[in-house]
């Protein structure tokens, strides 16, 4: 078999050994045993992998990590004790699956095996870790039962074709090392989750209600740079996260401190640390629910948003139960008060004028087009116009002298009651052509 080959399929048996040690040793045994692979020092498997011993020994360990497997509890503990055991297994696996192929071939066979076998053995450790927050044992049983199939599978790709089945490996491996961070995360806070659970029953600290409210230094400094004005603290309180729905900002599985601020009734500020460092994010409580539950290693505290399908949960250690449900009373006291603050502000701002619907815009029209129409004034007679006389029409139509009368100039006027003179004893006036001529 080429070199090549041989490198694969030591490469893929360590993947395979980090999920399930046991099994890949008894496959790899049963291989050479059928002829599959070649023996001898040559081949790709040593003939004391083949051996009945061998055999049976590695047959004995998966039955008893196969009924391990099954139970939450004990399962998580198995997988750490083997966090050594199968990356190990790993190494000596590929390097007798080398055999006596060249010296620079079994090195990087070592090395590869090594990382590639604690790779996927840490990736199943923290998938059982996340699926054993399950009370039920079903979850284990299907899944144990699925990762002796997905072995079944690639040892018997990879027996047949080599480089075959080292792509698929090496895929899965660069696939595990984009989740890592997460994974690391699921790990770590199940297993701290696990040892308070161990430590103490639930409802040990059922006493200790008082919520803390003292925060450090950097913390204080990252709330008054996420939320303006003055930030006093009415309660701190160290958590983890959960679950988080429609939350980019936030990411499960991180330890941090939930903090609520008196001045800003409406608005919570978690204070998670992620990549070495302090990372603040401020969660709205403006028509968010609250709700306290008891899950298998954690108190859960669930804000949820109905209408925006928003959730984020908080988880706590078993023994915090009255702290989660004295926090669930906080929250949503906490939420009424920024509803009925939202309420009176709403009530108190002036309501908006109506917006006037605009005349559309007369169109221009050239002025030579423009027809005025007839322009008609009535008056309303308001009293009734009495017909003149004849002699005022006839004095009405006599002309008016254009000069006053020769006479003296200092003629006495008339006394008041005397008599008046005629109109005969009044001498014409002289006709005139026009003005000026007489």
């Amino acid at each position: 078999m080429p070199a090549l080959h041989i490198l694969s399929l030591a490469l893929a048996a360590a993947f395979l050994a980090g999920i399930n040690l046991y099994l890949t040793v008894f496959l790899a045994g049963l291989a050479g045993q059928l002829g599959w692979l070649p023996a001898g020092s040559e081949g790709a498997v040593f003939s004391m992998l083949a051996h009945p011993a061998v055999m049976t020994v590695s047959l004995l360990l998966y039955v008893l990590n196969a009924i391990i497997d099954k139970v939450p509890a004990v399962d998580s503990l198995w997988d750490t004790l083997h966090t050594v055991i199968r990356p190990a297994g790993a190494v000596l696996l590929a390097l007798h699956i080398m055999g006596s192929a060249d010296p620079a071939y079994q090195a990087l066979a070592g090395i590869l095996a090594g990382v590639v076998g604690l790779t996927s053995h840490l990736a199943k450790s923290s998938a059982r870790l996340l699926i054993n927050n399950s009370p039920g044992p079903l979850m284990n049983i299907l899944v144990s039962l699925g990762e002796d199939l997905l072995v079944l599978g690639i040892g018997s790709l990879a027996v047949h074709k080599p480089l075959a089945g080292f792509i698929l490996c090496l895929s899965l491996t660069v696939l595990l090392w984009l989740l890592f961070p997460r994974m690391f995360r699921v790990a770590r806070a199940s297993l701290w989750l696990m040892w308070k659970k161990v430590r103490l029953p639930a409802g040990a600290m059922s006493e200790k209600v008082k919520l803390p409210s003292k925060i450090s230094a950097d913390q204080d400094m990252l709330m008054h740079g996420l939320l303006p004005g003055a930030c006093t603290v009415e309660w701190a309180v160290r958590c983890i996260t959960g679950h988080a729905r429609r939350s980019p900002s936030l990411k499960p599985n991180l330890f941090g401190t939930l903090i609520s601020v008196r001045e800003h009734p409406g608005t919570l500020v978690f204070i998670g640390r992620r990549w070495f460092r302090h990372r603040p994010v401020s969660l709205s409580l403006t028509a968010c629910e609250v709700q306290h539950e008891s899950a298998f290693l954690s108190e859960n505290l669930v804000i949820y948003n109905k209408a925006e399908r928003q959730q984020i949960t908080f988880r706590f250690a078993r023994a915090e139960q009255a702290v989660a449900a004295r926090l669930e009373e906080e929250v949503r006291r906490q939420a009424k008060r920024a509803r009925a603050s939202e309420d009176s502000v709403r009530e108190s701002a002036p309501e908006e004028p109506a917006v006037r619907e605009e005349a559309p815009a007369p169109t221009e029209t050239p002025a030579s087009s423009y027809t005025l129409p007839p322009l008609i004034m009535e008056v309303p007679a308001a009293f009734p116009v009495e017909e003149p006389s004849l002699q005022e029409k006839a004095a009405a139509e006599e002309p008016i002298p254009a000069f006053p009368p020769p006479g003296p100039a200092s003629a006495p006027l008339p006394a008041q009651g005397s008599h008046q003179p005629a109109a005969a004893d009044v001498p014409p006036m002289p006709v005139t052509d026009g003005p000026g001529r007489v």
